[in-house]
């Protein structure tokens, strides 16, 4: 039976209560803990991931937590990346240019962003990336996104941190 409690100096984190996770021993694991102390109000990591999402797909990633966790997600399209690192990054929105020649006949429309969708077991992205009208299709690219999942319930209604 694993040490599963400690109120104590903890070799590596200090003095501090510490509650480790079922089948871990409490003074010697390396993973995160269920409890600890030190953490006053801080967000606790439940996972994180990346990846990238063509234009009008959508991404899913399962959590399974059987609640709608806190979440940060971060997007950029390829123009933003160097070196395999991004130079920019955006929190999830959309945004729409429209354009009309003075005649009216020449009409152009685009749409650039992500949306995100949240249930009780999983967080979707879908890239909202698409051109309309004359617009060529290099408006329309894949995404590439960071997500990181917190232990913590939703409290920003599904806009995430």
């Amino acid at each position: 039976m694993a040490n599963r409690i400690l109120i104590g100096n903890r070799s590596t984190g200090g003095h501090g209560v510490y509650v480790s996770k079922h089948g871990e021993d409490v003074l010697t694991t390396t993973n995160g803990m269920l409890f600890d102390s030190r953490m006053g109000t801080s967000l606790v990591v439940q996972s994180y991931h990346q990846g990238s999402t063509s234009k009008g797909a959508t991404s899913t990633i399962t959590h399974s937590l059987g609640y709608k966790p806190l979440f940060a997600v971060r997007w950029t399209d390829q123009a933003d990346i160097s070196s395999g690192v991004a130079t920019k990054a955006w929190t999830p929105s959309m945004i729409q240019d429209a354009y009309e020649d003075y005649y009216g006949d020449n009409y152009t429309e685009v749409w650039s962003g992500i949306s995100i969708t949240t249930t009780t077991n999983a967080i979707a992205i879908k890239n909202e990336h698409k051109a309309l009208g004359l617009a060529d299709n290099s408006y329309a690219r894949d995404v590439y996104w960071a997500c990181v999942i917190f232990h913590e319930a939703d409290y920003t209604d599904g806009r995430g941190v």
